[in-house]
Order: C-alpha cells, then sequence, then structure tokens
C-alpha cells in the first residue's frame, strides 16, 4: 500500500504519517551511622546528606565497574537484607530503622554524583535509583551464579525503565515529561550505570512482546493478527488474547497523542486496508514509538507518527556535533558513502553495520525509492523496523549455532564466506516472513505468512505486527543487491556509547 505522510505540524503537536523462596541470601551488610542525615519521603525533594560510603567492601567492589555500579550493588545488598527479614529474622536481625538507613542512602548517593543542577533533576535521579533497587531486589534470579548479579541489574533497569516510560508520553498527553537530556550530569550518571547501554537488551524485549501479543494462540501454525482482527477473543483457555484495539490506541498515544485523537487514528489503523486514502493512518511509527518509550528510550528518542521525523533527528544529533552524553541517538549511512578526510583527500566512508536493538531505515514502496540517508526530512514517505536478532546459516541452509559475534570472528574467511546472515526484524504495520530452504536445498528464502483466519495474498494490505529478514555481508553491514528496489535499506540507527 502507497502510504504518504502528513506535512511537519508544529513541535508541540504529535507528527504523524497519513499512510521469592529461591532468592539467593545476601550478605549482611551495616550501613554505618549517618545520624545527621534528614532522610525524605520517596515523593519528595532530594536534600543534601552526608555521604555514609564504604567502598572498599570487597562484596560490594566489582574492579570494572564504575563507581556508581559499585555503590549501588553495595545498597542493594543492604536492601536485599532488609526485605528478607520478615522471612528469616532470627537468622538475619536487622535494625528497625533500615527503612530510613536505605532512604538516607540514596539521598547521599544523589547528592554525591548530582551535586549541581536543578532541583527537579536530582530528584528525578533518586527516583530512578529507588526504582532501579526495588527492580534489583524483586528480580528471582534463574541461578545463584555468576549471572545473578546480571540478571538482578536487568531486573533494576527493567524498573527504572518503567519509570522513565510514565514520564516520555510527548507533547498533548498531559504527561509531566522529564527532560533527561537537558542534564549532561544526570546523563553521564546513567552511562555510568550502564541504563542506555542495556537499551538495545530492553527493546528487543520490548519488541519481542509486541509480537507475541500479535500472534493468535489458538491458530495451528500460531499465525499473526491482521490489523482489521482487533477486538479481544478468545485464548482457547477461558481467557482472552490481547485486545489489539486498545494497543493501537496505546501505539498512537507513544507519539504524543491525546487520548481522543489516539483512539480515532486506533480506529482508521485497524481499517487501513479499506478505508481511503485520505483517512488511512499507518501506524508502523506509532509501533517504533511505543517499543522505544516502553524499552524506557525518555527522551533520547523522537517519538513521532512517521519514522522521517525521528530518522532525521537522530542524524542531525551527529551531524549538528551534539554530545553523545546527552543526545546519543545517531542514524548513519547504511550504504558506503564519498567523503573526504581531515586533509581534504577523497575517502569512500564504510557503510554501518546493522546493530541488534537498534532500527533499521528503508523505503516503502515504489514511491519512496529516492530517499537517501542524506535527504532524509520529516514527512518523507518512508519505513523502519526494529532489529532483534542476527542468524546464520551455512552453505548448506543449516542454522550455524553459539553467538553470532563468535562465529563470525573465529570462522575461517574461505568458509564465512559461504555463510548466509541474516538481520531479523520486527515491525509494525507489514508482513510477516518466514525463512526457509529453497527449492535447490541450500538458499535461504523468505516467504510470506499468512494472517491467522485470511490469505496473504489476497490481503496484502491487511498487515501486521511481523518479522522480516535482511541479508547481510560478513561485516554486518547490510546487502542491498539481495533486496528489492523498493524495500533498499538506506539508513542505521542505534545509541552511540560516550
Amino acid at each position: 500500500m502507497d502510504h504518504v505522510h502528513s506535512t511537519p505540524q508544529k513541535q508541540s503537536a504529535p507528527q504523524v504519517e497519513s499512510e521469592g523462596s529461591n532468592m539467593m541470601s545476601p550478605p549482611v551488610f551495616q550501613l554505618q551511622a549517618n545520624p545527621a542525615a534528614n532522610p525524605v519521603p520517596p515523593a519528595g525533594p532530594v536534600t543534601a546528606a552526608p555521604a555514609a560510603f564504604d567502598p572498599g567492601n570487597p562484596a560490594s567492589t566489582d574492579p570494572l565497574a564504575t563507581q556508581v555500579e559499585q555503590e549501588l550493588r553495595r545498597l542493594a545488598f543492604f536492601k536485599m537484607g532488609h526485605a528478607d527479614h520478615g522471612r528469616s529474622e532470627l537468622l538475619n536481625p536487622f535494625p528497625e530503622n533500615d527503612a530510613a538507613e536505605i532512604e538516607a542512602e540514596i539521598v547521599a548517593l544523589t547528592v554525591r554524583f548530582l551535586p549541581a543542577g536543578p532541583q527537579p533533576q536530582r530528584d528525578r535521579l533518586a527516583e530512578m535509583f529507588r526504582r532501579y533497587l526495588e527492580g534489583v531486589v524483586n528480580t528471582m534470579p534463574s541461578d545463584a551464579n555468576v549471572a545473578d548479579h546480571i540478571e538482578r541489574q536487568r531486573g533494576g533497569f527493567d524498573a527504572m525503565a518503567s519509570l522513565i516510560s510514565e514520564h516520555s508520553m510527548g507533547p498533548g498527553t498531559g504527561g509531566n515529561n522529564w527532560d533527561l537530556s537537558s542534564s549532561p550530569e544526570l546523563m553521564q550518571v546513567l552511562h555510568d550505570m550502564g541504563y542506555w547501554e542495556d537499551l538495545d537488551r530492553r527493546v528487543v524485549n520490548a519488541a519481542e512482546g509486541e509480537y507475541a501479543d500479535w500472534t493468535d494462540t489458538t491458530s495451528p501454525d500460531h499465525l499473526q493478527r491482521s490489523e482489521s482482527d482487533v477486538s479481544p477473543r478468545s485464548d482457547g483457555n477461558g481467557g482472552n488474547q490481547t485486545d489489539l484495539m486498545a494497543r493501537l490506541t496505546d501505539y498512537w498515544r507513544s507519539t504524543g497523542m491525546g487520548g481522543s485523537a489516539a483512539a480515532t487514528n486506533a480506529d482508521l489503523s485497524s481499517r487501513d486496508a479499506s478505508v481511503t486514502s485520505s483517512q488511512q493512518r499507518p501506524w508502523s511509527a506509532a509501533f517504533i514509538s511505543h517499543v522505544m518509550r516502553i524499552a524506557g528510550a525518555g527522551d533520547t528518542f523522537r517519538y513521532a507518527g512517521g519514522h522521517a521525523y525521528y530518522g532525521a533527528a537522530a542524524r542531525e544529533n551527529g551531524t549538528a556535533g551534539r554530545s553523545v552524553v546527552t543526545h546519543p541517538s545517531r542514524l548513519f549511512n547504511a550504504v558506503p558513502a564519498q567523503g573526504t578526510d581531515a586533509d581534504g583527500n577523497p575517502i569512500t566512508i564504510p557503510a554501518e553495520p546493522v546493530h541488534v536493538g537498534g532500527l533499521i531505515h528503508r523505503h516503502r514502496g515504489s514511491g519512496s525509492t529516492g530517499v537517501t540517508y542524506e535527504n532524509l526530512t520529516g514527512g518523507m514517505r518512508t519505513h523502519a523496523d526494529l532489529i532483534v536478532a542476527i542468524e546464520i546459516y551455512d552453505a548448506q541452509g543449516q542454522r550455524v549455532p553459539g553467538n553470532y559475534t563468535d562465529i563470525i570472528a573465529n570462522t575461517d574467511r574461505a568458509i564465512l564466506d559461504t555463510y548466509q546472515i541474516f538481520a531479523v526484524s520486527i515491525g509494525g504495520n507489514t508482513a510477516d516472513e518466514q525463512l526457509q530452504v529453497g527449492a535447490d536445498g541450500h538458499t535461504m528464502e523468505t516467504t510470506t505468512r499468512e494472517r491467522s483466519g485470511r490469505s496473504a495474498v489476497a490481503h496484502t494490505d491487511d498487515e501486521t505486527t511481523g518479522r522480516r529478514f535482511w541479508p547481510l555481508h560478513s561485516d554486518l553491514t547490510i546487502d542491498n543487491s539481495r533486496i528489492g528496489a523498493s524495500l533498499q535499506v538506506y539508513g542505521i540507527q542505534r545509541m552511540q556509547q560516550p
């Protein structure tokens, strides 16, 4: 279907396309006495409190961790002991003022790592620390081994992301939006924690979760439901599958639309294959905005109803020389380009490889083939998908097991050149594909899966949240020579670490 984007609107308006028991027993740590501290309730402002740190504690010190990571780990151990108080009081007694001690430590951490700047930013950091510690404590690791800390840390990041997403609804929603990027010091603390580096994992998990919610669990082949099949329906087990109309409304709200406008757009999106072109509301960019928001991208991402708006904003972050600390979202060229070096000599700038947790920007139909990395402008008709995995197949069409980075690094070049490598994406308002061995018995080919209860061929415009596959070179750059002219990839968007 040809989707045409509307002209850009004012900045204040959304921009839209018109198309328990197994918990690890923590060590007992007694915080240092801190009588001068005046703990504040979670909802109150953060005020200066004397620090009560013990950075020399070997159980909480990791030579590879940043100072903020070490301090939060130490405090997490203590908070886990506090949470365990009611279950093992005789073996692991704690004083009654544990909660006050923990709050005083949070205040001290906040003042230590964000000693200056606007008070609201300090309050936000304290609230993020609280959420992080709650997530760590509430995460039940599957094994008490070396991966335990990583699993708990991810639980902390997930809790932080939930908090940040609550304050990232965009203009028009009336929400209390957080301008995290206005504070380089606060953003640096989040980088030092590893929060932004972990965004890739959260994006993949959120995209996979959306894909699963669109899957018809009553279908023998677990086909995807279509955009016109959005009403609640039985899951076959006495419950209901996802209310996709409500989900489409959530997608549009994530672009910054208010409730009534989001509901109207969701209704039109569900009838995309039958309404007139002027009424069509392609929801693919709204899907991306929703995934990025619930993954906790905060204001580092330009939420919009059109892909070109957030793609151009990410490219401008780089071309305008903005700091990667405060503006880490970047768009890179997916194809080799000509440029000059520092001395003015002509050089070829290599294509950017795909990035798991990032996006690919591509054409959408014959009417969008003129879009390039260089000329991308908000309002252009284009498309983007989230990269969730990289799969490698040998010359016989067999999946090569293992981590893709290890496979590429440890495979002889002559053999690697025979491998078939694909980036796996998930996107909204698109087709759902599967990868299978072709008629020659070894070449991998993609085919479009039917939608649940309908033919993919007869209803090509009745789209879904789908998985697609993109051929790669061995350096993980896009192989556009094996992609149709109307689907060429021109941009790679990802978070750049400082």
